[in-house]
Protein backbone atom coordinates (compact mmCIF):
# COMPACT_ATOMS: atom_id res chain seq x y z
CA UNK A 1 0.00 0.00 0.00
CA UNK A 2 1.08 3.67 -0.62
CA UNK A 3 3.11 5.12 1.72
CA UNK A 4 2.38 8.66 2.99
CA UNK A 5 4.42 10.97 5.12
CA UNK A 6 3.01 13.97 6.07
CA UNK A 7 5.68 17.44 6.88
CA UNK A 8 4.12 20.88 8.72
CA UNK A 9 6.40 23.79 7.03
CA UNK A 10 6.99 26.21 9.27
CA UNK A 11 4.78 28.71 7.51
CA UNK A 12 2.17 26.68 8.07
CA UNK A 13 1.58 24.77 4.88
CA UNK A 14 1.18 21.19 5.38
CA UNK A 15 3.13 19.00 2.50
CA UNK A 16 2.04 15.36 1.82
CA UNK A 17 4.53 13.30 0.12
CA UNK A 18 3.27 9.54 -1.14
CA UNK A 19 5.50 6.90 -2.59
CA UNK A 20 4.25 5.32 -5.90
CA UNK A 21 6.93 3.32 -7.26
CA UNK A 22 7.96 2.28 -10.57
CA UNK A 23 6.45 5.34 -11.82
CA UNK A 24 7.62 8.06 -14.49
CA UNK A 25 4.17 10.27 -14.00
CA UNK A 26 3.92 12.65 -10.79
CA UNK A 27 1.11 14.65 -9.32
CA UNK A 28 0.74 17.61 -7.31
CA UNK A 29 -2.55 19.18 -6.34
CA UNK A 30 -2.57 21.83 -4.11
CA UNK A 31 -5.72 22.57 -1.78
CA UNK A 32 -6.53 25.91 -0.84
CA UNK A 33 -9.26 25.82 2.32
CA UNK A 34 -11.09 28.54 0.70
CA UNK A 35 -14.45 28.57 -1.21
CA UNK A 36 -17.77 30.36 -2.25
CA UNK A 37 -19.41 29.30 1.01
CA UNK A 38 -16.91 31.83 2.30
CA UNK A 39 -17.64 34.70 0.18
CA UNK A 40 -20.86 37.51 0.85
CA UNK A 41 -23.66 37.52 -1.21
CA UNK A 42 -22.78 40.17 -2.99
CA UNK A 43 -19.07 38.81 -4.23
CA UNK A 44 -20.92 35.55 -5.06
CA UNK A 45 -18.85 33.96 -7.62
CA UNK A 46 -15.12 35.40 -6.32
CA UNK A 47 -13.55 32.51 -5.47
CA UNK A 48 -14.05 30.35 -8.88
CA UNK A 49 -13.46 33.97 -10.61
CA UNK A 50 -9.96 33.98 -8.77
CA UNK A 51 -9.73 30.18 -9.41
CA UNK A 52 -9.45 31.18 -13.27
CA UNK A 53 -7.14 35.02 -12.83
CA UNK A 54 -4.13 32.57 -11.52
CA UNK A 55 -4.00 31.65 -15.12
CA UNK A 56 -3.83 34.70 -16.21
CA UNK A 57 -0.36 36.63 -15.11
CA UNK A 58 2.36 36.04 -12.25
CA UNK A 59 5.07 38.65 -12.03
CA UNK A 60 7.36 36.96 -13.94
CA UNK A 61 4.68 35.02 -16.35
CA UNK A 62 2.10 36.00 -18.59
CA UNK A 63 -0.78 33.34 -19.19
CA UNK A 64 0.93 32.10 -21.93
CA UNK A 65 3.98 31.16 -20.22
CA UNK A 66 1.91 29.46 -17.39
CA UNK A 67 -0.07 27.27 -20.00
CA UNK A 68 3.34 26.53 -21.89
CA UNK A 69 5.55 25.77 -18.97
CA UNK A 70 3.49 22.34 -18.28
CA UNK A 71 2.27 21.97 -22.19
CA UNK A 72 6.01 22.02 -23.47
CA UNK A 73 6.58 18.64 -21.14
CA UNK A 74 3.04 16.99 -22.11
CA UNK A 75 1.79 17.33 -19.15
CA UNK A 76 -1.46 18.90 -17.61
CA UNK A 77 -2.48 21.70 -15.43
CA UNK A 78 -5.85 22.72 -14.33
CA UNK A 79 -7.63 23.84 -11.62
CA UNK A 80 -11.77 23.70 -10.11
CA UNK A 81 -13.81 25.39 -7.54
CA UNK A 82 -15.81 23.58 -4.73
CA UNK A 83 -18.13 24.84 -2.34
CA UNK A 84 -15.73 24.95 0.55
CA UNK A 85 -12.24 25.03 -1.20
CA UNK A 86 -10.47 25.42 -4.37
CA UNK A 87 -7.82 22.87 -6.13
CA UNK A 88 -4.75 23.83 -8.34
CA UNK A 89 -3.20 20.12 -9.69
CA UNK A 90 -0.79 19.03 -12.15
CA UNK A 91 0.33 15.74 -13.94
CA UNK A 92 3.44 15.54 -15.81
CA UNK A 93 6.35 13.20 -16.61
CA UNK A 94 8.55 13.21 -13.20
CA UNK A 95 11.59 14.18 -14.25
CA UNK A 96 10.01 17.78 -14.31
CA UNK A 97 8.22 17.87 -11.04
CA UNK A 98 10.15 20.98 -10.09
CA UNK A 99 7.97 22.74 -13.27
CA UNK A 100 5.03 21.25 -11.24
CA UNK A 101 6.26 22.66 -8.11
CA UNK A 102 7.46 26.16 -9.58
CA UNK A 103 4.48 27.00 -11.60
CA UNK A 104 1.91 26.21 -8.53
CA UNK A 105 3.90 28.16 -6.15
CA UNK A 106 4.18 30.94 -8.33
CA UNK A 107 0.76 31.50 -9.21
CA UNK A 108 -0.63 30.55 -5.97
CA UNK A 109 1.56 33.40 -4.22
CA UNK A 110 2.30 35.80 -7.05
CA UNK A 111 -0.63 35.85 -9.14
CA UNK A 112 -1.04 39.72 -10.47
CA UNK A 113 -5.20 40.11 -12.14
CA UNK A 114 -4.38 41.92 -14.90
CA UNK A 115 -7.02 43.71 -15.51
CA UNK A 116 -6.79 43.26 -19.24
CA UNK A 117 -7.20 40.07 -19.00
CA UNK A 118 -9.79 39.92 -15.68
CA UNK A 119 -12.48 42.05 -18.22
CA UNK A 120 -11.81 39.18 -20.66
CA UNK A 121 -12.40 36.68 -18.06
CA UNK A 122 -15.58 37.81 -17.24
CA UNK A 123 -17.17 37.18 -20.63
CA UNK A 124 -15.91 33.63 -20.33
CA UNK A 125 -17.65 32.93 -17.05
CA UNK A 126 -20.52 34.81 -17.67
CA UNK A 127 -20.76 32.18 -20.39
CA UNK A 128 -20.23 29.48 -18.32
CA UNK A 129 -23.29 30.52 -16.41
CA UNK A 130 -25.30 30.62 -19.40
CA UNK A 131 -24.31 27.40 -20.31
CA UNK A 132 -25.11 25.71 -17.32
CA UNK A 133 -28.69 27.35 -17.09
CA UNK A 134 -29.07 26.34 -20.43
CA UNK A 135 -28.62 22.45 -19.62
CA UNK A 136 -31.10 21.08 -17.61
CA UNK A 137 -29.52 18.22 -16.21
CA UNK A 138 -26.59 20.87 -14.81
CA UNK A 139 -28.57 23.89 -13.79
CA UNK A 140 -30.79 21.55 -11.88
CA UNK A 141 -27.78 21.27 -9.06
CA UNK A 142 -27.83 25.12 -8.78
CA UNK A 143 -31.57 24.50 -8.07
CA UNK A 144 -31.07 21.79 -5.54
CA UNK A 145 -28.69 23.18 -3.38
CA UNK A 146 -30.00 26.95 -3.69
CA UNK A 147 -33.33 24.96 -1.95
CA UNK A 148 -31.75 22.65 0.02
CA UNK A 149 -29.43 25.12 1.81
CA UNK A 150 -31.33 28.38 1.18
CA UNK A 151 -30.34 31.69 3.21
CA UNK A 152 -26.85 30.19 4.08
CA UNK A 153 -23.51 30.20 1.72
CA UNK A 154 -23.61 26.95 0.76
CA UNK A 155 -26.78 27.71 -1.23
CA UNK A 156 -25.20 30.16 -3.29
CA UNK A 157 -24.05 29.23 -7.00
CA UNK A 158 -20.04 28.39 -7.54
CA UNK A 159 -19.83 30.52 -10.11
CA UNK A 160 -22.28 33.73 -9.29
CA UNK A 161 -24.62 35.52 -11.15
CA UNK A 162 -23.98 37.37 -14.06
CA UNK A 163 -24.24 40.41 -12.11
CA UNK A 164 -22.33 39.36 -9.44
CA UNK A 165 -19.84 38.03 -11.95
CA UNK A 166 -19.89 41.65 -13.55
CA UNK A 167 -20.02 43.76 -10.62
CA UNK A 168 -16.46 42.19 -8.79
CA UNK A 169 -13.39 44.39 -9.57
CA UNK A 170 -9.57 44.04 -9.43
CA UNK A 171 -9.39 45.27 -6.34
CA UNK A 172 -12.05 42.83 -5.10
CA UNK A 173 -10.26 39.80 -6.23
CA UNK A 174 -6.99 40.70 -5.03
CA UNK A 175 -8.32 41.82 -2.05
CA UNK A 176 -9.45 38.45 -1.26
CA UNK A 177 -6.39 36.49 -2.79
CA UNK A 178 -4.23 38.89 -0.87
CA UNK A 179 -5.99 37.53 2.39
CA UNK A 180 -7.08 34.38 2.22
CA UNK A 181 -4.11 32.10 0.06
CA UNK A 182 -1.52 32.10 2.75
CA UNK A 183 0.20 28.82 3.37
CA UNK A 184 -1.34 27.94 6.28
CA UNK A 185 -4.69 27.59 4.25
CA UNK A 186 -2.72 25.10 1.68
CA UNK A 187 -2.16 21.48 1.95
CA UNK A 188 0.66 19.95 -1.05
CA UNK A 189 0.23 16.44 -2.30
CA UNK A 190 2.59 15.27 -3.92
CA UNK A 191 2.47 11.55 -5.50
CA UNK A 192 5.97 10.43 -7.15
CA UNK A 193 8.12 7.29 -6.88
CA UNK A 194 11.10 8.15 -4.45
CA UNK A 195 13.63 6.46 -5.87
CA UNK A 196 13.88 8.46 -8.92
CA UNK A 197 13.50 11.98 -6.46
CA UNK A 198 13.78 11.62 -2.87
CA UNK A 199 11.60 12.75 -0.32
CA UNK A 200 14.62 14.66 0.59
CA UNK A 201 14.60 16.62 -2.28
CA UNK A 202 10.85 17.30 -2.90
CA UNK A 203 10.86 19.05 1.21
CA UNK A 204 13.39 21.39 0.18
CA UNK A 205 11.90 21.88 -3.50
CA UNK A 206 8.63 22.62 -1.81
CA UNK A 207 9.89 24.68 1.27
CA UNK A 208 12.23 26.82 -1.24
CA UNK A 209 9.29 27.47 -4.02
CA UNK A 210 6.46 27.77 -1.23
CA UNK A 211 8.34 30.30 1.40
CA UNK A 212 5.94 32.94 1.87
CA UNK A 213 5.12 33.82 4.97
CA UNK A 214 1.62 35.64 4.55
CA UNK A 215 -0.68 35.38 6.83
CA UNK A 216 -4.76 34.85 6.34
CA UNK A 217 -7.45 35.97 8.05
CA UNK A 218 -9.52 33.55 10.15
CA UNK A 219 -12.38 32.45 8.47
CA UNK A 220 -15.88 31.40 10.08
CA UNK A 221 -17.85 28.44 8.66
CA UNK A 222 -21.03 27.52 10.58
CA UNK A 223 -22.13 23.88 10.64
CA UNK A 224 -26.01 23.76 8.96
CA UNK A 225 -28.18 21.68 10.99
CA UNK A 226 -29.90 18.97 9.33
CA UNK A 227 -33.45 20.38 11.04
CA UNK A 228 -36.64 18.40 9.77
CA UNK A 229 -38.64 20.76 7.71
CA UNK A 230 -41.11 18.52 5.59
CA UNK A 231 -41.01 17.99 1.66
CA UNK A 232 -39.90 21.20 -0.16
CA UNK A 233 -40.56 20.97 -3.59
CA UNK A 234 -38.54 22.93 -6.58
CA UNK A 235 -40.22 22.59 -10.02
CA UNK A 236 -39.15 24.39 -12.91
CA UNK A 237 -40.85 24.18 -16.47
CA UNK A 238 -39.13 24.85 -19.47
CA UNK A 239 -39.30 24.03 -23.15
CA UNK A 240 -37.62 20.71 -23.12
CA UNK A 241 -38.87 17.06 -23.62
CA UNK A 242 -37.10 15.46 -20.98
CA UNK A 243 -38.04 15.31 -17.26
CA UNK A 244 -35.15 15.77 -15.06
CA UNK A 245 -35.31 15.31 -11.23
CA UNK A 246 -33.68 14.95 -7.99
CA UNK A 247 -34.71 13.50 -4.73
CA UNK A 248 -32.47 14.86 -1.86
CA UNK A 249 -32.25 13.98 1.88
CA UNK A 250 -29.93 15.82 4.68
CA UNK A 251 -26.72 13.76 5.48
CA UNK A 252 -23.85 13.82 7.84
CA UNK A 253 -21.14 16.08 7.32
CA UNK A 254 -17.83 14.59 7.24
CA UNK A 255 -16.57 15.30 10.64
CA UNK A 256 -19.59 13.11 11.73
CA UNK A 257 -19.35 9.50 12.44
CA UNK A 258 -22.17 7.79 9.96
CA UNK A 259 -20.33 9.85 7.06
CA UNK A 260 -18.39 6.61 6.18
CA UNK A 261 -22.19 5.06 6.88
CA UNK A 262 -23.90 7.21 4.03
CA UNK A 263 -21.17 6.38 1.51
CA UNK A 264 -21.85 2.79 1.67
CA UNK A 265 -25.99 4.00 1.36
CA UNK A 266 -25.00 5.63 -1.71
CA UNK A 267 -23.23 2.85 -3.02
CA UNK A 268 -25.73 0.24 -2.57
CA UNK A 269 -28.53 2.22 -4.15
CA UNK A 270 -26.62 3.74 -6.51
CA UNK A 271 -23.31 2.53 -7.43
CA UNK A 272 -22.84 -0.01 -10.43
CA UNK A 273 -25.04 -1.18 -13.32
CA UNK A 274 -26.16 -4.20 -10.30
CA UNK A 275 -27.15 -1.11 -8.12
CA UNK A 276 -30.69 -1.38 -6.61
CA UNK A 277 -31.80 1.99 -8.14
CA UNK A 278 -29.81 1.19 -11.25
CA UNK A 279 -31.40 -2.02 -11.62
CA UNK A 280 -34.76 -0.96 -11.04
CA UNK A 281 -35.33 1.99 -12.86
CA UNK A 282 -33.61 1.37 -15.87
CA UNK A 283 -32.08 -2.25 -16.51
CA UNK A 284 -36.18 -3.73 -15.10
CA UNK A 285 -38.58 -0.93 -16.32
CA UNK A 286 -36.50 1.05 -18.69
CA UNK A 287 -37.65 4.50 -17.06
CA UNK A 288 -34.60 6.32 -17.34
CA UNK A 289 -31.28 6.25 -19.29
CA UNK A 290 -29.50 8.14 -16.64
CA UNK A 291 -29.77 7.30 -13.05
CA UNK A 292 -26.88 8.53 -10.40
CA UNK A 293 -26.03 10.31 -7.29
CA UNK A 294 -24.19 12.23 -5.56
CA UNK A 295 -23.01 12.73 -1.90
CA UNK A 296 -21.61 16.19 -1.19
CA UNK A 297 -20.08 16.56 2.16
CA UNK A 298 -17.57 19.26 3.69
CA UNK A 299 -17.48 20.18 7.34
CA UNK A 300 -20.53 22.30 7.32
CA UNK A 301 -22.99 19.83 5.55
CA UNK A 302 -23.80 16.93 4.03
CA UNK A 303 -26.63 16.06 1.17
CA UNK A 304 -27.20 12.92 -0.64
CA UNK A 305 -29.08 13.35 -4.01
CA UNK A 306 -30.70 10.70 -6.64
CA UNK A 307 -30.45 12.05 -9.83
CA UNK A 308 -33.22 10.66 -12.86
CA UNK A 309 -33.45 11.82 -16.33
CA UNK A 310 -37.01 10.62 -17.83
CA UNK A 311 -40.11 11.36 -20.15
CA UNK A 312 -42.58 13.63 -18.16
CA UNK A 313 -44.89 10.52 -18.00
CA UNK A 314 -42.41 8.03 -16.05
CA UNK A 315 -41.11 11.04 -13.87
CA UNK A 316 -43.40 9.95 -11.13
CA UNK A 317 -43.10 5.94 -11.53
CA UNK A 318 -39.26 6.86 -11.01
CA UNK A 319 -39.73 8.63 -7.91
CA UNK A 320 -42.07 6.18 -6.63
CA UNK A 321 -39.41 3.27 -6.93
CA UNK A 322 -36.61 5.74 -5.09
CA UNK A 323 -39.25 6.54 -2.02
CA UNK A 324 -39.72 3.08 -2.14
CA UNK A 325 -35.97 1.60 -1.65
CA UNK A 326 -35.38 4.20 0.93
CA UNK A 327 -38.48 3.34 3.14
CA UNK A 328 -37.73 -0.41 2.40
CA UNK A 329 -33.86 0.45 3.70
CA UNK A 330 -35.43 1.87 7.37
CA UNK A 331 -38.02 -1.38 7.31
CA UNK A 332 -35.36 -3.87 6.18
CA UNK A 333 -31.26 -5.10 6.99
CA UNK A 334 -29.36 -5.56 3.98
CA UNK A 335 -28.82 -9.65 2.99
CA UNK A 336 -25.64 -10.74 4.03
CA UNK A 337 -24.41 -11.68 0.42
CA UNK A 338 -25.35 -8.24 -0.61
CA UNK A 339 -23.63 -6.59 1.86
CA UNK A 340 -20.69 -8.67 0.76
CA UNK A 341 -21.02 -7.28 -2.66
CA UNK A 342 -21.36 -3.71 -1.82
CA UNK A 343 -17.87 -3.74 0.39
CA UNK A 344 -16.42 -5.85 -2.55
CA UNK A 345 -17.77 -2.80 -4.67
CA UNK A 346 -16.40 0.12 -2.44
CA UNK A 347 -12.92 -1.53 -2.20
CA UNK A 348 -12.51 -1.92 -5.41
CA UNK A 349 -13.78 1.24 -6.79
CA UNK A 350 -11.79 2.87 -4.77
CA UNK A 351 -8.58 1.16 -5.45
CA UNK A 352 -9.19 1.86 -8.80
CA UNK A 353 -9.75 5.26 -8.81
CA UNK A 354 -6.96 5.57 -6.85
CA UNK A 355 -4.63 4.04 -9.51
CA UNK A 356 -4.73 7.41 -10.88
CA UNK A 357 -1.78 8.87 -9.70
CA UNK A 358 -3.82 12.47 -9.68
CA UNK A 359 -7.05 11.05 -7.89
CA UNK A 360 -4.52 9.80 -5.13
CA UNK A 361 -2.84 13.21 -4.55
CA UNK A 362 -6.13 14.77 -4.38
CA UNK A 363 -7.73 12.16 -2.47
CA UNK A 364 -5.28 12.12 0.77
CA UNK A 365 -5.13 16.25 0.31
CA UNK A 366 -9.10 16.21 0.95
CA UNK A 367 -8.68 13.77 3.49
CA UNK A 368 -5.68 16.03 5.08
CA UNK A 369 -8.26 19.12 4.94
CA UNK A 370 -11.03 17.43 6.59
CA UNK A 371 -9.55 15.34 9.48
CA UNK A 372 -10.18 12.20 8.27
CA UNK A 373 -8.84 9.42 7.38
CA UNK A 374 -5.12 10.40 6.70
CA UNK A 375 -4.19 7.40 4.74
CA UNK A 376 -5.71 4.78 1.66
CA UNK A 377 -5.21 1.92 3.96
CA UNK A 378 -6.68 3.36 6.77
CA UNK A 379 -9.91 4.44 4.66
CA UNK A 380 -9.84 0.46 3.68
CA UNK A 381 -9.64 -0.79 6.87
CA UNK A 382 -12.65 1.40 7.89
CA UNK A 383 -14.43 -0.29 5.36
CA UNK A 384 -14.89 -3.72 7.58
CA UNK A 385 -16.88 -1.49 9.74
CA UNK A 386 -19.97 -1.20 7.91
CA UNK A 387 -22.51 -3.93 8.70
CA UNK A 388 -26.62 -4.58 7.88
CA UNK A 389 -27.31 -3.23 11.21
CA UNK A 390 -25.11 0.25 10.90
CA UNK A 391 -26.96 1.15 7.76
CA UNK A 392 -30.25 0.54 8.53
CA UNK A 393 -30.14 2.24 12.13
CA UNK A 394 -28.23 5.03 9.92
CA UNK A 395 -31.48 4.76 7.34
CA UNK A 396 -34.00 4.99 10.42
CA UNK A 397 -32.42 8.24 11.33
CA UNK A 398 -31.40 9.61 7.48
CA UNK A 399 -33.29 8.14 5.25
CA UNK A 400 -36.70 9.96 6.36
CA UNK A 401 -38.58 10.43 3.03
CA UNK A 402 -41.26 12.67 4.89
CA UNK A 403 -38.15 15.37 5.19
CA UNK A 404 -36.72 15.44 1.60
CA UNK A 405 -36.02 17.93 -1.29
CA UNK A 406 -37.44 17.14 -4.57
CA UNK A 407 -36.16 19.47 -7.95
CA UNK A 408 -37.64 18.83 -10.84
CA UNK A 409 -36.85 20.54 -13.95
CA UNK A 410 -39.61 19.25 -16.88
CA UNK A 411 -41.49 19.75 -20.10
CA UNK A 412 -43.97 22.72 -20.28
CA UNK A 413 -47.60 21.53 -20.42
CA UNK A 414 -48.71 21.23 -24.12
Amino acid sequence: MFGTERKKLDNGLTLLLTDYPQSRISAVESLVDFGPIDEEASKMGAAHFIEHMLFKGTEKRSALDISRYIDDVGGNMNAATMKDMTAYYVELPQKHLDRAVELLSDILQNSRFPEKEMEQEKKVIQEEIQMIKDMPQRAIWDNLFALAFKNTPAGMSISGTPETVDSLTREDLFDIYSRQYGPERMVISIVADMEKTSQEQIETMVSEKFSTEKKTQPIKREVIQNKKTGTEISDEKREINQAHQIIALKFPNVTQDPWLIGRAVQKYLTGGMSSVLFTEIREKRGLAYSVYSDYSASKTYGLYSIYTATSKENREKAEKIILDELKKLREEKIKQEDMARLKGYMEGEFLTKMDSKLTLAGTLAHYEMYDTYETVGKYLQSLGSITSEKIQEFAGEYLDTENCFKVLIQPKDR
